[in-house]
């Protein structure tokens, strides 16, 4: 089996924010749902050994995307393992057009959970050969180091309160629910003249229903005249449930 496997989707109506465009929650779900057939056609997606079953929990996303794809393109998803170690797995993904050009890339980091405990397990213990056989560590992309991000100099700007829609299956609060958080903390007449371009996300801690998400922000610097970049930290009960860093671009 090769290491790699490519998908196609379909920008359909109703995937799109107001800019006619895939919205980045839609983006998300279509790098998470890769990422799930990808493993469950290699039988790694749900792990049930010795009467324990483990969980992947998403632990680190960075995405640079040149664009989002309009309403009614189409394009196409390669995603594989770059990286197996301890209780971690690093997964790529590069996403093309309609006519094969690259339109952004992805880099994950996952970690491998007891569902009972939700403590981390070493792949070894887990799997045959913690996932060796699956990794393509020659096929390499190259996205920006995530950047240091504390709250030393962050402003509060909003808090949201958990609720049924941004659960998953686990109830918790939905991994890709944080991109809408931290871009709902824009004004319109921002997104209308600048367009995210990057996001470095790290999931720190689970949060649930109900719980209040307090969001910290502030602007970090200038990367060039037409660049914007901020830095988030959304808290739960009054510790990080996940750090943030968001490019933007303006809109020429």
């Amino acid at each position: 089996m090769d290491f790699s496997s490519t998908y196609r989707f379909d920008t359909e109506f109703f995937d799109d924010d107001f800019t006619g465009r895939m919205s980045w929650n839609v983006f998300g779900k279509r790098i998470l749902r890769a990422a799930a057939r990808h493993a469950e056609e290699r039988g790694f997606e749900n792990i049930v050994r010795n009467g324990h079953t483990y969980l992947w929990v998403l632990s680190r996303m960075t995405i640079k995307a040149e664009r989002m794809p309009r309403v009614m393109e189409s394009g196409t998803i390669t995603t594989w393992l770059s990286a197996a170690y301890r209780c971690f797995v690093e997964r790529n993904f590069t996403i093309n057009d309609q006519s094969g050009r690259e339109t952004a890339r992805v880099h994950t980091v996952w970690a491998l959970i007891d569902a009972t405990s939700r403590r981390p397990v070493n792949l070894s213990e887990a799997t045959d050969d913690g996932l060796q056989s699956f990794v393509d560590s020659s096929k390499v992309i190259s996205l920006p180091r995530p950047q240091r991000i504390d709250t030393d100099q962050m402003q509060e700007v909003g808090q949201r309160e958990v609720c049924y829609s941004d659960l998953d299956k686990n109830g918790h609060l939905n991994s890709i629910r944080y991109i809408d958080y931290a871009l709902d903390t824009f004004s319109l007449e921002y997104l209308k003249t600048h367009r995210p371009y990057g996001m470095e996300i790290a999931y720190c801690r689970e949060s649930l229903w109900n719980d209040t998400i307090t969001i910290l922000k502030d602007r970090v610097h200038n990367l060039a005249d037409d660049h914007d970049t901020f830095r988030m930290v959304m808290t739960r009960r009054g510790k990080p449930a996940c750090r943030c860093c968001v490019s933007f671009s303006n809109i020429k």
